[in-house]
């Protein structure tokens, strides 16, 4: 029994808590942090002849959202590191970076630069050799190869289908803006989304993963495009985008299905042939953003009066409706949830959708 494991469970989530905290505060969330530069240090040579080659073509908010993810790429690399027992080398570390940087340019190309569905088949169907004719699609096409590049052979096939697959499911999520799309179909769709992404980054790692671990991160990574859709339920509202959150009737409906789907996830995360402590330390990540989107939730009840609907919501000010997660109200409200962590509770409901209809 290693040392942590011996410690009261209390004790052990103070320390995961402070953890989470620091590595999220001076490596993710600040931009000069970490992971942000280690990302822009792997990618220097991509990004350096791309300003040369386009002669800043390419914007400043571009070149931002590539390396945010990038970073957000590292974190999650560092995650499966850390449920597999071992360190990630440079090779693998820069597969996360040219990933996470696929993955904000395909948002780009799909979503903002609103390309014709018939232009975006020959980037999805054949990404390393497509004509590219714009600068964000040279930048793709480049990170595409150097991840092609950078993968180990023994690997190379199953995940470029796998990468394939979620350009495929980035276009499908054009969708979202029809408004007769029911909730069922919005669903579909973000889960698809959502959990490939996150098999892909498993995908990144040399160690090949069978059917159950596949499915618990298809799991997971609907899980965490729910928490995503409900975090963004201001911004996709305004811009009238069908998300998870913006079908939902009401906020108890959104806690309720984020709840079942971090049941769901962690029951198939604790059946994986991993040492129980690396799959505890693991889940209590997800557990943390899933207290987090309840702090969320409780804000947006409290700015409704408790009498949520979309539309209400939606005539706010977006200063009133973004939560502080980092308020005294807050922390009174995580503090608790965080503490009673432990393995053997940890893909029991929570219901927290309870707190959201008190007045």
């Amino acid at each position: 029994m290693g040392v942590e494991s011996a410690m009261p469970p209390y004790i052990r989530n103070v320390k995961r808590t402070l953890r989470l905290s620091l590595t999220m505060a001076r490596s993710f969330l600040d931009e000069d942090g970490a992971l942000h530069r280690e990302g822009l240090r792997l990618s220097r040579h991509i990004i350096e002849a791309a300003r040369q080659d386009h002669h800043g073509a390419i914007s400043t908010r571009v070149y931002k959202k590539v390396q945010w993810y990038m970073a957000q790429g590292l974190w999650m690399g560092r995650l499966f590191g850390d449920l597999l027992g071992r360190k990630l080398d440079q090779s693998e570390r820069k597969c996360y970076v040219y990933a996470g940087a696929l993955g904000a340019l395909s948002d780009i190309l799909v979503d903002e630069m609103d390309i014709a569905e018939e232009r975006l088949r020959p980037i999805i169907d054949d990404p390393g050799r497509f004509r590219a004719d714009h600068p964000v699609e040279h930048l793709f096409q480049t990170f595409y190869s150097a991840l092609m590049d950078t993968l180990p052979a023994e690997v190379k096939t199953n995940r470029i289908d796998l990468l394939n697959e979620i350009m495929r499911a980035q276009l499908h999520s054009k969708k979202q803006f029809d408004p007769t799309l029911n909730a069922r179909e919005v669903d579909q769709i973000v889960k698809e989304k959502g959990a490939l992404s996150v098999c892909a980054y498993r995908g990144l790692i040399r160690e090949n993963f069978g059917e159950l671990e596949h499915q618990a991160m298809y799991e997971l990574g609907a899980l965490i495009q729910y928490i995503n859709d409900v975090n963004d339920l201001y911004k996709d509202g305004k811009q009238g985008i069908r998300t998870f959150a913006t079908v939902r009737e009401s906020l108890e409906e959104m806690a309720l299905e984020v709840d079942r789907q971090k049941t769901r996830s962690f029951r198939l995360i604790k059946a994986l042939p991993y040492e129980r402590t690396r799959k505890e330390n693991f889940m209590f990540v997800f557990y943390a953003l899933v207290v987090g989107t309840s702090i969320s939730l409780l804000h947006y009840a409290r700015v409704c009066d408790f009498s949520y609907s979309l539309d209400a919501f939606l005539r706010l000010d977006k200063a009133a409706v973004t939560p502080n997660p980092f308020n005294a109200r807050a922390f009174a409200h995580a503090v608790p949830s965080l503490l009673q962590y432990s393995y053997d509770r940890a893909d029991r409901p929570v219901r927290f959708q309870h707190a959201l209809s008190k007045r």
